[in-house]
């Protein structure tokens, strides 16, 4: 029954995380600040504006908190309220850390963090880079943070999972949509081994403005930031400057002064950001392997999911009998397999994912 009076609170519009920590502040619990009159409330939470007062009254209602409960226990979404264990103890300090997170997959026990973020449309160089990071930091047992976009967001989820490691991936949306659509396979990969997160609740569709908090949720959940690739208006830098806001140590990848995604993060290494120049750039500490690590009762490895996923459905055997031969151009494969862009972009990342093929920019290859 406790969680409706946390919906209830995270619902109320007009009333948005720093108030609603107030009022917790103040009344110690959401099911007394349900409890509490206008007058009350008035009276002891300096500030309210009549707006957020008539909201209160005008939602004083759990009807829809019990509606958005049950939904979530249909679609077997948790809900994680700031005062739990499982929610990180250094994203509960910052402003806009939301009191109520929905979730699919397991939160387990906060640990150290990493955000990787960069260009949607990333350089061989990016995913390299990358990978390289996100494989060396799971082996360490640290927990990596970005928000399932594509390109270096996309490549960081990916290697971490690849390494038995654990993910956490943020939206800008609902954690019951997959956005982008093509992400179907990562996003149900991280659901079983790792966690979508969200501070909006089931069926909200992505929007512009929602991708800011949901950059501001990736700079909170993480001790350290990486930007790998970014250009000068790259949607990665709203991470930094939260990242700087919360005083989250910030690390970027030095890269080529011709190369247009790579101007963003020179310009970082002009101001606030430190070179990453490979894992001990990071001054992140060893786990013994018997002491100090902390072990999780895993599930099925992501290895062994790779394996069980020999069963090719007809397209992706037609396209690796088409690449046997020789590597070809994302548009011969277009035109070949008479595709839309989207279906081929989740052809090949499922295909790349399993395996089975090698990109590099516009060729595609055969990882025979």
């Amino acid at each position: 029954m406790e969680e409706i009076y946390w919906l209830w609170l995270s619902l109320i519009p007009h009333i948005g995380p720093v108030l609603q920590k107030r009022l917790l502040e103040y009344y110690g619990t959401p099911e007394k600040v349900y409890a509490a009159s206008d007058e009350d409330l008035q009276k002891n939470i300096k500030g309210l504006s009549t707006r957020a007062i008539q909201s209160f009254i005008s939602n004083h209602c759990l009807d829809r908190a019990k509606y958005m409960k049950d939904k979530c226990e249909k679609q077997k979404i948790n809900i994680l309220t700031i005062d739990s264990q499982n929610y990180s103890g250094i994203a509960k300090g910052c402003p806009e850390s939301p009191i109520v997170l929905y979730v699919k997959g397991e939160i387990r026990p906060p640990r150290n963090s990493i955000a990787i973020v960069g260009s949607r449309r990333c350089t061989d160089y990016g995913k390299k880079v990358t990978e390289q990071i996100a494989a060396e930091t799971s082996k360490q047992n640290i927990t990596i943070v970005s928000g399932m976009a594509k390109g270096i967001d996309s490549y960081a989820h990916t290697t971490a999972l690849k390494n038995n490691g654990y993910t956490l991936a943020f939206l800008a949306n609902g954690v019951d949509i997959c956005y982008p659509s093509e992400h179907r396979s990562l996003y149900e990969q991280i659901i079983e081994n790792g966690a979508i997160l969200s501070e909006y609740p089931p069926s909200t569709n992505a929007h512009p403005k929602y991708f800011l908090k949901r950059n501001a949720l990736i700079s909170a959940w993480s001790d350290k930031v990486i930007v790998v690739e970014a250009g000068e208006k790259s949607g990665a830098l709203t991470t930094v400057d939260f990242a700087k806001k919360y005083s989250r140590e910030i690390f970027a990848v030095p890269n080529r002064i011709d190369e247009p995604n790579g101007r963003g993060t020179n310009l970082l290494l002009q101001s606030i950001a430190k070179p990453y120049l490979g894992i001990m750039s990071l001054n992140l500490k060893e786990h013994s392997k018997t002491e100090g690590k902390l072990v999780y009762p895993t599930k099925k490895s992501i290895k062994l999911q790779l394996l069980e996923a020999e069963n090719l459905n007809p397209i992706e055997r037609k396209l690796l009998k088409i690449l046997e031969e020789n590597p070809k151009q994302v548009s011969e494969i277009q035109n070949i397999l008479k595709i839309s862009t989207s279906g081929l972009e989740e052809l090949l990342f499922n295909l790349e994912l399993k395996g089975k093929i090698k990109i590099h920019g516009e060729n595609i290859f055969h990882n025979k």
